[in-house]
């Protein structure tokens, strides 16, 4: 009996490992071709910075007096950061909350800051029929956990590897629209 308990340990045992063995070489950074930057709606946007990195922005969404939020993401599947970028297309700024990192395997704890609350936090409060300012928002994302943000000018350029990654679409297609 002992030897059969035995067995289907070290069986057990054996298929976890596998498992997580499989699971992270799914993760494992595998080098693939350069993908040509695709285009979406309201200036969503992604290009490849590298062979096994992606950088993205959402969709805007409006947030009102020609102010708008986007996501933006620079990673692989399994761990990366993200931000928060925060378009205020009358002052001619932007601004950058952040930065989350996430890894497939880490473990959330409560501790942990998100963007995407503080995103809910800014569209609810819109929701409300108030339109949020940089100093809400700011006050929204260090309630989060997050520092202070930056603020940069709306045709600015971010750096990635070796490409660089306009943010101004919103304010020169979108808030045009308006």
């Amino acid at each position: 009996m002992r030897l059969k308990h035995a067995i289907r340990t070290a069986c057990l045992s054996a298929a976890v490992g596998a498992l997580s063995a499989a699971s992270a070489l799914a993760c494992m950074p595998s080098e693939k071709p350069l993908e040509p930057d695709v285009r979406g709606p309201d200036c969503a946007f992604a290009m490849d910075v590298s062979r096994i990195s992606t950088v993205s922005l959402s969709s805007a969404e409006p947030l009102g007096e020609r102010r708008y939020l986007q996501t933006l993401s620079d990673g692989q599947v399994c761990e990366g950061s993200k931000n928060l970028v925060v378009h205020d297309c009358a002052a001619g700024k932007m601004l950058i909350i952040g930065t989350e990192f996430y890894h497939a395997f880490a473990m959330p704890r409560e501790d942990d800051r998100h963007i995407h609350k503080v995103r809910e936090a800014a569209l609810k409060v819109r929701d409300q029929g108030i339109v949020p300012d940089f100093a809400m928002i700011t006050s929204l994302s260090q309630a989060e956990g997050f520092g202070e943000p930056k603020v940069l000018r709306i045709n600015q350029r971010l750096q990635f590897e070796r490409r660089t990654l306009r943010l101004d679409c919103v304010c020169r297609t979108l808030d045009r629209r308006s």
